[in-house]
């Protein structure tokens, strides 16, 4: 019998619960006080919009490039173009609040914040590994 490869998809999405810069998993209190995990809902590398975002990544680049001034981007430059790329990659959050903000300006606030780069870093690696958006299962 042939090994079905449709079984093997990647999912379009997975969770991350998100660690404190010192590793610990983020939570937050509940109603009941109970501890709810801070997490953050990423699209991956098999889905349409993780191919966007990576593709306006690349032109933004590209404009820069055209424009002369190759890659000689600012720390501060990078930060946030990589904050925009993480930002496009992110369904949403639960249980996070910062600033008031919500949806994408949340996303770019946070990922654009340098005090809360391991943050940012979690997501980048996270995202990009493609074992976080199967079941960890072989298929039969």
């Amino acid at each position: 019998m042939a090994f079905d490869l449709a079984q093997a998809m990647a999912n379009d999405t997975a969770v991350l619960h998100l660690k404190s810069a010192q590793g610990e998993p983020l939570t937050t209190k509940d109603a009941a006080g109970e501890d709810q995990p801070v997490t953050v809902t990423l699209y991956g590398p098999g889905s349409k919009q993780y191919q966007q975002a990576q593709m306006a990544a690349q032109r933004r680049v590209m404009v820069l490039m055209k424009k002369g001034k190759g890659d000689k981007r600012t720390p501060d430059e990078r930060r946030e173009d990589v904050a925009v790329l993480l930002a496009d990659l992110t369904a949403g959050f639960t249980n996070l609040e910062y600033m008031g903000l919500q949806g994408r300006e949340l996303a770019v606030a946070v990922y654009s914040e340098a005090k809360l780069g391991y943050i940012a870093d979690q997501v980048n690696v996270f995202a990009s590994d493609w074992a976080n958006f199967t079941n960890g299962e072989q298929p039969a």
